[in-house]
This record gives C-alpha cells, structure tokens and sequence, in this order.
C-alpha cells in the first residue's frame, strides 16, 4: 500500500507502520519510544513516550519552485509538552510550535470531535523542489500523539511580512484561519466564496475571493477564538488589532482580545459592532497575560434576523508597537562578542532608520515596513564563533626587499652627498623599526613610501671634497 499516494507526503497519518518513509531519531542513541500505533478506531498515530526527544523527518519531493506551501500536523498532548513543525531548505528553517491542546477540538463532523486535539502549522515558499519537513518533540513527561500530516499548495501568497498576523483567508488550507470553535458549534462558521465567473444573488465575501461568515446559533457567548499557535501574543507587549466586519445588526457581535486565567476569562480589550460594514481598530496592552487570544463573541441570537444574525470577517491584521521593538533591539547587547560584528553593526544601522521612521510613519503600510526591516536585522544577527576575528597578515616582503636594496647602497667612493646619504640611513633604521609595528595595509604604503623617497633622494656629489671656511 503505498498510503499518500498523489500528494506531496508519503505515509501522512502513520498508516505504514514501519519507519521506511518517515526517519526517526532522538538525542538519545535509543528511539524505541518513538512507534507507530493505532487507537480504538483502527487509525494510524504516531505515539511519543518517556522523557527523552524525538524527531521524525521526510525529504519531500515535487515542489515547485517559487509557490507557497502550508505544512500541518495534528497534535495530542496529554499535559504540556512542546511539539514543533518545521521545514528545512538548505540552511533556511521555517517552524511553528504547540505545547499544549488543553482545548478541546469543537467542530462537529470531525474525528477529532470533543478531543485533545489541535493542529500546528507553519508557511514556507518553496526554493527548490524538495525540502525536509520534520516534527520535533522536546523533552518531557507528557505523552504526545502526531496524525495526519499535510502540505498543501496555496493558490496564491498572503503576504504577512511586518504582521504579527495578516489573515485574508485567500490562502486558508484547512478550517477558518487562525480561529477555531471555543466550544463544540454546529459548524455554521465557514468560509464564504466569491465566484467570479458566475452571478451570485450574494456572495458575503468583503474583499477578494474569500471571507470568514459565521451565523452560530446556540447559546450567545464566544464561538471562535485563536491558539498560541495561530497568534502568538507576548507578554507586556502592545498590539494594535485591524479587522473589515460586516454584522446583521447592532451589538450583536463583539471582538475581543481575552486571557483565561486559571478558567477566569478576562478581556484585555474588546469592541461591540455596529449594524454593517465597520473597521475595527483598537490597541490594547497585554500585560502579564499568559496566552491572550483573539475572540468573536455572539451576544444575542435573533431569529427575525438572516441565519439568527450572520457576521462577516476578513483582512484581520495584528501589528506590533514599532517603538517597543526598537526597545528591544536596543536592549540587544554585544558586549560579550556574541555576534558577528557585521550582523550586529546592521542592527545598529536598522534601530537608527527605525527611529526615524517613528517621525515619518503616515500610514500602516509605512508601519508595517519599518517593522518588517528591523524585524529582519533582529532576525539577521549571526553567532559568532567565538574566535577573535583576525586579520589577514600584512605582505611584508616588499619592504624588506626595499631594505636590503637600500642597505646595499654604499657611498665608500663619495659618490652621494653626506647629507643625503646620511637621510638614507635614518629611513633604513625607521623602516626597520616599521617591519615590527605595521598593523595596517596604509602603514605599509607609508613606509615603503618613505624609503622608496630616501633612495631616490640621493644627490650625487661633485666629486670634490667641501673645505672648511678659513
């Protein structure tokens, strides 16, 4: 059987029980702790036990060169363990990573319904045709469960350099973006199309081919939220939240950012929506809040509305605070020689233009370019290798060759003037000195400069011995 056959992945749920597509391998000489298994449904896992890491890799093959890809993978963690997804082209990594799925997977019609599962994900453009993709698991107690790998070509590229997220769900391979259901709904979320080729009576699409459109109506309360994974919010970080909405009618719908503290919820921030088209924008502070996430709440069904009161999403964008990463740049030191002293100097050069850019920013695109570019220089610091860069050592041998040509010069016939040939001597004993003090190509130059003038600044005399004055 040969289990993927058509895609891009061999043996993508662990069906083949047996490591022939997928290699493993762990810090620990020994890998038995890293097996293929199956649950109660007969359905292929691969299965982490004991303390010790584990990675399972695969070269694959058939990419095309230039596309953007997805690549995916479901994950059970029974307690916290950390679990990531990476590709590898040449010495490029792209990776995303999971250490919990204490929410349970809400969507109905899945297999994974009302079960610790969640997916990680991670984006890469394709250089070449073939890449390695892998899954690592740290160390750790937890038992963790890994099914149903994927990388899926997207048909176009949603372009997120600069955001913390950008997500205009044109590229969204699987489920609603980087939202899944809070609790277990009757999937009445989905993502609504545009065809362009054919006349629609309503496409509930904001801009471009897809938008998010939800019309839940079970109890009122939150119904999609982000994951770590999906948005990554730091603590005592500020963020500013961008999205287009569309709601059937007034306070009936409200974004919000949220912390669950311990099963207390809290919002960081949070805006109500008014009936039709509206752009939300609010900027709020994270905190010490562990885990902030995104939230769409339903406030209230109503039937005399569409569907119970259907909202529409699209061009979500999260951006950072431009000056609290200028602060964290500058608060990169390399004191210790860390860094190379080229990729620490570009970080330097990209905090001065980020300043500036402070003054000039007018508008989010500017914002998020300037991000983008420090971003990249924090991104582009190199380790050293913690050896003293040295430099090439100086070509002494034409000054020591000019020395001996100088030193053979004699004079025992009178032929030069005492004065000039006396000059030549006192260059020869400085340019011998320099052979032990030149640092530097321009010392060098100087000095064979030097010498070369003494030499040619021999004057020859008249042949006639000066007589002292009576």
């Amino acid at each position: 059987m040969n289990w993927g056959e058509g895609g891009l992945v061999n043996d993508p749920g662990f069906e083949g029980n047996s490591f022939e597509q997928w290699k493993k391998s762990s810090t620990n000489e020994d890998t038995q702790h890293i097996q293929m298994v199956r649950d109660s449904n007969g359905d292929g896992q691969l299965e982490v036990t004991g303390s010790n890491d584990a990675t399972v890799a695969q070269v694959i093959t058939g990419l095309t060169p230039g596309k953007t890809y997805s690549a995916s993978v479901w994950a059970h963690i029974d307690g916290k363990r950390k679990v990531t997804i990476g590709v590898k082209q040449g010495d490029a990594e792209v990776t995303n990573w999971l250490d919990n799925t204490e929410l349970k997977f809400g969507s109905r019609q899945h297999k994974y319904l009302n079960q610790n599962f969640q997916r990680v994900k991670v984006n890469f453009d394709a250089t070449s045709d073939t890449a390695t993709l892998f899954m690592h698991v740290d160390e750790g107690d937890a038992k963790v469960l890994l099914d149903d790998v994927r990388i899926w070509e997207n048909p176009s590229k949603t372009d997120s350099t600069g955001y913390v997220l950008f997500e205009d769900f044109e590229n969204v391979d699987e489920g609603w973006g980087p939202f899944v259901y809070s609790r277990s709904g009757p999937n009445r979320t989905h993502l609504a199309e545009k065809n362009p080729d054919k006349d629609q009576v309503k496409t509930f699409v904001i801009d471009g081919n897809f938008s998010l459109k939800s019309n839940e109506n079970g109890n009122p309360g939150e119904w999609l939220r982000t994951l770590p994974q999906t948005l990554r919010l730091e603590q005592n970080k500020t963020y500013t939240v961008k999205m287009d909405t569309n709601a059937v009618a007034d306070d009936m719908y409200t974004i919000a950012v949220r912390v669950n503290e311990d099963g207390e919820v809290r919002d960081l921030a949070s805006q109500t929506l008014k009936e039709g088209d509206q752009q939300v924008e609010f900027t709020f502070s994270t905190e010490d809040a562990k885990d902030a996430y995104l939230a769409v709440i339903k406030n209230f069904n109503d039937e005399k509305k569409e569907s119970s009161g259907i909202l529409i999403v699209d061009n979500i964008r999260v951006i950072a605070d431009l000056s609290e990463l200028i602060e964290d740049a500058e608060a990169i030191s390399n004191e210790d020689g860390k860094y190379t002293t080229e990729s620490f100097a570009a970080l330097q050069s990209a905090i001065e233009t980020a300043k500036a850019a402070l003054e000039t920013i007018e508008t989010e695109e500017d914002l998020v370019a300037a991000i983008a570019a420090l971003q990249s220089a924090i991104d582009g610091l190199e380790e050293s290798s913690g050896e003293e860069p040295t430099e090439p050592e100086l070509d002494l041998s034409e000054l020591e060759k000019l020395i001996e040509t100088a030193k053979a010069i004699s004079n025992e016939d009178g032929k030069y003037t005492s004065d000039s040939f006396a000059a030549l001597q006192e260059a020869i004993k400085v340019a011998e000195t320099a052979l032990e003090t030149i640092e530097t190509e321009e010392d060098l130059a100087a000095a064979i400069a030097a010498l070369q003038s003494a030499i040619d600044g021999l004057e020859e005399s008249s042949g006639e011995e000066p007589t002292e004055p009576n």
